[in-house]
């Protein structure tokens, strides 16, 4: 799933990523992970619109961050800085 041993979790938020249980354990133990730190760790991505369109609970914390937007090609490089620059500043 995620990478912490660089202090940054990665997660692409696709319909596939919601299937495994393991999601869950995944975001929360992040989500805990910043309140222990007092910083980022948890930087979503999207490939697709599905966390827009799930009903998983955690998605709603989710859904009120930044989710990096890599659905639109042409506005893949803007997308791809921000999130160069948060993980920077994570």
């Amino acid at each position: 799933m995620g990478s912490r041993g660089d202090n940054f979790f990665r997660e692409h938020l696709t319909q596939q990523f919601f299937i495994y249980k393991e999601a869950y354990y995944e975001v929360e133990a992040a989500m805990q992970e910043e309140l222990e730190k007092g910083k980022s760790v948890l930087f979503p991505i999207r490939l697709d619109e599905h966390i827009f369109e799930t009903d998983v609970d955690w998605a709603k914390s989710i859904r009120q961050r930044h989710i990096g937007d890599f659905t639109d090609e042409a506005r893949y490089d803007v997308s791809f800085e921000r999130l160069l620059r948060d993980l920077r500043e994570g």
